[in-house]
């Protein structure tokens, strides 16, 4: 289970990406400018996807996972597809709508899957093999990308039916969509877990209202200070080429290779590590411990941006090495102290606002403040390194305030019914003993 969605991760980051290695050639052959570009990378994708995950979360709680996974594969590797064979800006625009609205789900019910399917006490290395596919498919949309396309621009598939008479960068774009197919494929050879009963007004819109409202003092902490993490994430992944390019003059190649290999290194062993300790820590103290790990990996965190405005380019380098790092170790174990909190008939809504708070505040305000700042604060574009710190690490510093009041919170006595196959029926979180 946990092998299957770490591979759909790989596959849907790549669907989400792809366009990046072949903005030239799609720009050269619509005619499009650099303001309908960002709006295919971003706005085209982010919202709907942000706005999609919450009913398809609720979705989840109600119906098979495996069946609402399986169909969403089917879209977003469709919505691949119609992006190659789009023949104006419009169409491209749409299909992009579809990839999100197919992704949207990945997440949640996957999971709320793994949930069900693995014991409290192993479910962050789960959630950590899922989020490393994911992580993995960032640096595989660039380099998959780029071989194809210029195994394309060698003529490779001139020869082919249909696929012959495209352009490269359709070609591409219509193979990752067609091999993407083997996700749904994968999905079909599991087996849907186990979840206790629930009646129609346990996963009632009221009653998932209710339930959040009553953990609310727990929840937002955690909602909140993985969003301000995601605002540091974009903020740096915007931006930190342009202090490469402006400041210290490397090549959009070099900056790739580096950019690239770090966050792919640091985000794989950052996502692997942050399961481990996660879990490691709940064995002996809760999610009270759990929590503690988000609360030191954000003040690291905080240590990485700083370095981003550095004098040298080294320390921009490194500097996101620990902020990927560390991001990822916190942002685990908050994630799967979330899952953990949210009862079985709410889980996979209460995962899907975690991507709605994730997309819009960090996508939304990451890199506009950053761009803000350099504007109106430093008024100098060199100064754009120091722009990301005065954004980040303030981001992070607050994160790590909410995760510290979370773990305060999550010490207070609460029921918290759980409906894993490995776990008894209720455990009171914080304590040392589980109870009914």
């Amino acid at each position: 289970m946990a092998t299957v969605l770490g591979i759909a991760g790989v596959v849907a980051y790549i669907a989400r990406l792809i366009l990046s290695p072949l903005l030239d050639p799609i720009r050269g052959e619509l005619r499009i400018t650099d303001s309908e570009v960002s709006l295919l990378q971003g706005a085209a994708f982010a919202i709907v996807y942000a706005f999609a995950a919450l009913p398809l979360g609720r979705l989840a709680d109600r119906h098979r996972r495996l069946t609402i996974l399986t169909i969403s594969a089917v879209v977003w590797s469709l919505g691949v597809v119609g992006c190659g064979l789009a023949p104006s800006f419009g169409t491209l625009f749409v299909c992009r709508l579809v990839v999100g609205i197919g992704e949207a789900a990945l997440v949640p019910a996957g999971v709320s899957l793994l949930a069900d399917t693995f014991p409290t006490d192993r479910r962050g290395v789960a959630v950590g093999i899922l989020m490393t596919g994911c992580a993995l498919g960032v640096p595989a949309a660039y380099a998959v990308g780029g071989e194809l396309l210029q195994i394309a621009q060698g003529g490779a598939f001139s020869q082919t039916p249909a696929l012959g008479e495209l352009t490269a960068w359709r070609q591409v774009l219509v193979i990752i969509g067609i091999a993407g197919m083997i996700v749904p494929l994968l999905f079909l050879s599991l087996r849907e877990p186990l979840r206790k009963e629930v009646t129609a007004d346990e996963t009632s819109f009221r009653a998932t209202v209710e339930r959040f409202w009553a953990d609310r003092k727990l929840l937002m902490p955690l909602y909140l200070g993985m969003a301000l993490l995601s605002i540091g994430d974009f903020s740096l992944y915007s931006w930190l080429p342009s202090v490469l390019f402006r400041k210290f003059d490397y090549t959009p190649h070099i900056a790739g290779i580096w950019l690239g290999g770090i966050i792919a290194v640091a985000s794989v062993v950052g996502l692997s590590m942050g399961g481990v300790l996660a879990d490691w820590a709940a064995r002996r103290g809760g999610l009270a411990a759990r929590l503690k790990v988000s609360v030191v990996a954000s003040a690291v965190a905080v240590a990485g941006a700083l370095l981003v405005s550095g004098p040298e380019a080294v320390f921009a380098l490194v500097g996101l090495g620990v902020w990927v790092f560390a991001g990822a170790l916190a942002f685990t174990s908050a994630y799967v102290g979330i899952q953990t909190v949210i009862p079985a008939e709410h889980r996979a809504v209460g995962l899907g606002l975690v991507a709605f708070c994730n997309i819009l505040l960090g996508l939304g305000l990451g890199p506009t403040l950053v761009a803000l700042a350099t504007d109106f604060i430093f008024r100098d574009p060199q100064s754009v390194g120091f722009a990301i710190t005065a954004v980040a690490s303030p981001a992070a510093v607050c994160a790590c305030l909410l995760f510290v009041y979370a773990g305060v919170t999550s010490r207070r006595p609460r029921l918290v019914v759980e409906a894993g196959p490995f776990e008894p029926p209720g455990e009171i979180l914080g304590s040392e003993k589980a109870a009914n």
